[in-house]
C-alpha cells in the first residue's frame, strides 16, 4: 500500500473517522446542558463513554502525527505521506505547517500520550503528578490544522478538494438521545 494515492485514501478516512468522534464529542459532552442530564440518568456511564472518547480522539491525533515508521513497521501518517510526495514548493509549504502542527501537538497532546495513552506513567495514576490541562480550542485547533493539510494534498497530488466528513453524521442521533434522555423510558408495565 505504498502507492501514494493509496496512502492519501487510507489517511483521509481515518481523518474523517477522527472529525466524526470530535464532532460527537463536542455534540454530547461539549454541550453544558447535557452535563445535568448525565448526571441524572447514569453519571458513572456517561463519565467512562467521555473519557474513552477524548482518549480516543487524543491517541487518533497521535497516530496520525506517528513517524513515518517506527520499531521497524511502516505508520501511516501525515510524515510518511509527506516523504512520499514530489519535492518542490507546494510540499515545502505543507511540511512547514505540518512542523507547525507537530509544534502544538506537543505542546498540548504529547504529555497525555506519553503519560496515560500509551504507557501508565505510575506518578499520574496514583495522582501526584496532574496530567496538564487540553482545552477544547486546542483540540479543535489541532484537528482543523489537521484538514487544512489533508485538503492541500488533495489539492497539489489529486487536484481536488476535500472535506473530511464523517463517515456516520450525527445530524439527528444525538438529538434525539437527548430527547429521549429527558423525557425518560417509562417503567415497563
Amino acid at each position: 500500500m505504498d502507492l501514494l494515492d493509496d496512502l492519501i485514501e487510507a489517511f483521509d478516512n481515518l481523518l474523517a473517522d477522527l472529525n466524526g468522534e470530535w464532532r460527537l464529542h463536542k455534540e454530547l459532552f461539549q454541550v453544558p446542558e447535557h452535563y445535568i442530564l448525565f448526571a441524572d440518568s447514569s453519571p458513572t456511564i456517561w463519565h467512562m463513554l467521555r473519557d474513552a472518547l477524548i482518549d480516543s480522539v487524543f491517541m487518533s491525533i497521535a497516530r496520525l502525527l506517528d513517524p513515518p515508521a517506527s520499531c521497524g513497521k511502516d505508520n501511516l501518517s501525515l510524515s510518511r505521506i509527506l516523504l512520499k510526495m514530489p519535492a518542490g514548493q507546494e510540499r515545502d509549504e505543507i511540511q512547514r505547517q505540518y512542523d507547525e502542527l507537530v509544534s502544538l501537538y506537543n505542546s498540548a497532546l504529547r504529555h497525555w500520550r506519553n503519560r496515560k495513552l500509551s504507557h501508565n506513567d505510575l506518578m499520574t495514576m496514583r495522582g501526584m503528578s496532574p496530567l496538564p490541562d487540553v482545552s477544547f480550542n486546542e483540540i479543535s485547533e489541532l484537528i482543523d490544522r489537521m484538514n487544512k493539510i489533508g485538503r492541500q494534498i488533495g489539492h497539489v497530488v489529486q487536484d481536488i478538494d476535500k472535506s473530511f466528513v464523517p463517515h456516520i453524521s450525527n445530524d439527528d442521533w444525538v438529538w434525539r438521545l437527548v430527547e429521549s434522555l429527558k423525557k425518560g423510558i417509562p417503567p415497563p408495565q
